[in-house]
């Protein structure tokens, strides 16, 4: 028999029992029950809704347990990926189905839930049988939803040995029965699960992912970035498609275990900041937003507070006190949940700035904290995204809008920069470097309770005279992006650095796109009709595909068919149209031509049957519907482009009265496949790193393309301490010779990809 000790006991053949009945309680696995989070077996299943902790799953995550301060706000990406492909190696692990105390002498062993007996014939004249009562066994249950280590249930059971004996009255002999057993035990109770380990980098904050975090649907929020609950689970869906009148619980924000193990006269306070409705759709007053608090010990979650549904509002912050002995324990845990309508993108709650500290007070509402509030998404005069194949020097924006924000009640002095640099992490440009004046240009921002955004002109509307034309980059060969680092640098008390800065991507891959991805709403014609959305080529191209986001609200229009358009003009009649194709809105797994991304506001991409070579000039997609039913499509609220948008009911082209923009986005360029669409965009960019050879013994070698890129590397052990560091000088190696040996996990720090790559090795 081989026993492994790691973090956790992995037993590797079979008479496990013998040996896990002596190591009962020597796996954290078994005490630490607060720190698993089940995920599902496959995390690319868009269709499937899965409940807070699901069963049946296979996979478990370990968190790690929380220090205080709590702080997020949601500038930065604090959720945690379940995706296969970001988790790294999982730990196989041997759990139990059950155990038996005492060991049995042999398997198979047949029970009873009641008491049983060994019999024997001592005497067959005068017949006397004798009785021994059976030994009792317990028979633990394991299998907890929350970790597979812990027992559920202790059952006692009897072992059923022999037949039943009995003198027969009627014949005067003994006679026997046989004893049926209420189940059978075998020696086949363990089940492999892959258990995931957190690594160093990673940096999350909350278990699970059914809140959208985005940069639009909060009205004036006090930082970047909001999380938005609503009808709609982490893939976008609707959690009852077409269920009008269908109403209940919806998205969870559950925290990772923090450690609140403090006494109550550390005055520990919980605070948030909530807006109803924002850009989005106002919850009833039926509806509401729920907080609730974790027990640990009963494993129990307590409600808090009920905030009913609403018009929209200014953001309004709410302080709890934490007093109550039961939550004051390691492994505390919170959540927010909302009540609402289950059947879409409805019903709109926006959480911002949670924090939870000690020492603080129910006057603790002001922050000293400048931040970036709105990001700006495009260098791009006209468009967010565009064609690299369409890309000119004219396309490009002289100046962007910035929205700052002084949280405290004095005044702060700051500086305002950007880099502009290539997706190879070269700089390109800089503010105030290479603008005059080129010192370091610093000003007085005000409390934003006074006089609301930063309004110096040289921070709110930067300068951006990059010449792409005159640095040779024209045209762009291939697909690539661009990244503009926007940042803050404070001169006194700034209590969050994460706000701080703002990482701008600026895509031109094949697409056209004038929204930002997000669709805080849903415009429909309802009726027989046409919708366009007007775009303009540079130079002749090749319309390959059309994408249309097409938002879940109230009714399931998936069976719906439309007829694809693209016009070259918008006339009355018939003739300005180039192109048309009948297409269902539902796409089906097996269609070749037809895509949909299973992401929060994903596009269904269809490639058309037959490419259209356009012109120069002005060209429009959209469709056509023959019949009177609603096809929500998404609209964007944060851009307006009404004036590039037509619909027609009539015999007339009309367009928008109220600012926005339809989520339309054409594809041109080279033909494209199902296959390219189905690569995630960050399976697209994940950088290709080679660890040789694994296992190792005295040195580890790496290869990856762009070698100057990696600006750190660290390893860690199978607990998630550091035991090496070291920053690259030109070498492609790694001297480990003086590591013990066992399971290490290498990162490395690459400085185009912030998230960076992380493999497992193992030292012999």
């Amino acid at each position: 028999m081989i026993v492994r000790t790691w973090f956790l006991i992995i037993v590797l053949m079979q008479g496990w029992m013998n040996v896990y009945s002596q190591l009962v309680g020597t796996s954290p696995l078994e005490y630490n029950p607060e720190t698993f989070f089940k995920t599902y077996q496959s995390m690319t299943d868009e269709g499937t809704e899965k409940n807070i902790y699901p069963l049946g799953s296979f996979n478990y995550y370990i968190h790690d347990t929380l220090s205080l301060p709590f702080i997020d706000d949601f500038s930065t990406w604090t959720f945690k990926k379940y995706d296969q492909w970001s988790l790294g190696t999982p730990v196989d692990s041997v759990a139990p189905i059950y155990r038996i105390n005492p060991l049995p002498p042999a398997f198979p062993l047949n029970y009873s839930f009641e008491k049983t007996y060994s019999y024997s014939i001592t005497s067959i004249s005068p017949p006397i049988i004798d009785s021994v009562p059976n030994t009792s066994y317990q028979y633990i249950l394991y299998g907890d939803p929350l970790n597979p280590f812990i027992p559920v249930d202790t059952l006692t059971v009897w072992p059923v040995t022999t037949r039943r004996y009995f003198f027969n009255e009627i014949t005067s002999t003994i006679d026997s029965s046989i004893v049926f057993p209420d189940g059978v035990i075998t020696d086949d109770s363990t089940r492999i699960y892959q258990v995931y380990f957190p690594v160093a980098t990673d940096k999350s904050l909350w278990v699970d992912n059914y809140a959208y975090r985005n940069f639009s649907m909060g009205i004036d929020p006090p930082t970047l970035g909001v999380a938005t609950l609503d009808g709609t689970n982490e893939f976008g869906r609707a959690y009852v498609p077409g269920g009008i009148s269908s109403y209940g619980i919806n998205d969870y924000l559950t925290s990772k275990p923090i450690d609140l193990a403090y006494p109550a006269s550390d005055s520990i306070y919980f605070s948030f900041f909530y807006q109803p409705q924002g850009l989005g759709y106002a919850p009833a007053a039926k509806d509401s937003l729920v907080l609730e608090f974790y027990d640990v010990d009963t494993r129990t979650w307590h409600h808090v507070l009920n905030i009913p549904g609403g018009p929209v509002h200014p953001f309004k912050q709410v302080l709890v006190p934490i007093k109550d002995s039961k939550f004051l324990k390691k492994g505390f845990q919170f959540r927010f949940k909302n009540w609402g309508n289950r059947s879409g993108n409805l019903d709109h709650w926006n959480i911002d700035y949670v924090r939870l500290d000690r020492n603080r007070n129910h006057a603790d509402t002001l922050i000293h904290d400048v931040a970036f509030v709105y990001p700006p998404f495009s260098i791009l005069r006209r468009y967010r995204e565009m064609p690299y194949t369409q890309f000119t020097q004219s396309e490009v924006d002289a100046k962007w809008e910035n929205y700052m924000a002084n949280l405290s009640n004095v005044n702060k002095t700051i500086c305002y920069k950007f880099e502009f640099s290539d997706e190879n992490g070269n700089i390109l440009n800089r503010y105030t470097e290479d603008y005059t004046p080129v010192s370091t240009d610093t000003n007085i921002i005000f409390p934003y309770s006074i006089a609301g955004y930063a309004s110096y002109s040289r921070f709110i509307q930067p300068d951006f005279n990059y010449n792409f034309q005159s640095q040779g980059w024209l045209p762009l060969p291939d697909s690539t992006r661009f990244f503009v680092k926007n940042y803050i640098i404070n001169f006194d008390t700034d209590v969050r650095a994460e706000n701080d800065t703002f990482l701008m991507e600026q895509k031109f891959f094949s697409h056209f796109a004038y929204d930002d991805g997000t669709a805080e709403e849903a415009i429909w014609l309802g009726t027989f009709g046409s919708m366009a959305l007007k775009f303009n080529l540079n130079y002749p191209d090749t319309l390959r595909a059309v994408q249309f986001y097409f938002s879940p609200v109230r009714e399931d229009e998936s069976n719906r068919f439309i007829d694809i358009k693209v016009w070259s003009a918008l006339t009355n009649d018939a003739s300005g149209e180039v192109y048309s194709e009948k297409r269902q809105i539902r796409i089906l797994p097996d269609d070749p031509k037809a895509y949909i991304n299973p992401v929060n506001n994903g596009y269904s991409t269809y490639i058309l049957e037959e490419p259209v070579p356009l012109p120069a000039g002005e060209f429009y997609v959209g469709w056509y519907q023959n019949q009177s039913f609603k096809i929500h499509l998404g609209f964007d609220k944060n851009t307006n482009n009404k004036q590039y948008t037509f619909y027609k009911t009539t015999n007339n082209w009309d367009t928008l009265s109220f600012n926005g923009t339809v989520m339309i986005r054409p594809i041109v360029g080279p033909a494209i496949t199902k296959q390219q669409l189905n690569i995630p965009e960050d399976e697209k960019d994940m950088p290709i790193l080679l660890v040789y050879p694994n296992p190792a013994r005295d040195m580890i070698y790496y290869q990856y393309k762009y070698m100057d890129q990696i600006n750190r590397i660290a390893m860690y052990d199978i607990t998630g301490k550091q035991v090496l560091q070291t920053i690259p000088h030109g070498t492609s190696q790694i001297n480990v010779n003086g590591l013990s040996p066992g399971v290490y996990f290498i990162h490395f720090d690459i400085i185009s990809h912030p998230a960076g790559v992380t493999s497992k090795v193992i030292i012999h």
